[in-house]
């Protein structure tokens, strides 16, 4: 059987995710360049989250959450258009993972 721990919250573990996914909640820091920065703005993407207009026309996405490997893959989805500032340890997982992908488009031969 299956016991639910009495001090367990859904609401806030689903708060604290960023997806489905759980792990530590960190400070994330994303900025948007100017032309996506309507569709970043229209749309609540997690309750914590606080939008920053810049001078330019870019906007800087704030919010606190876990689920490391949905917050990188949701950042790198947004191709050139999104940079991560914070934090550094997602910024390290983004720079392997394009100098990995780079490598694959690089090659003559690979995945077809």
């Amino acid at each position: 059987p299956f016991e639910i721990a009495k001090d367990f919250s859904f609401e806030k573990m689903r708060d604290q995710a960023f997806g489905v996914m759980t792990g530590e909640p960190r400070h994330v820091v994303v900025r948007f360049r100017k032309d996506v920065a309507p569709y970043v703005r229209a749309r609540t993407w997690h309750p914590t989250q606080q939008i920053t207009e810049l001078r330019n026309g870019d906007l800087k996405l704030s919010f606190r959450a876990g689920g490391d490997i949905e917050i990188v893959r949701w950042v790198l989805g947004w191709g050139s258009e999104a940079k991560l500032l914070r934090p550094e340890i997602l910024r390290r997982q983004i720079a392997d993972e394009l100098r990995a992908a780079g490598r694959l488009y690089r090659r003559s031969r690979g995945l077809g």
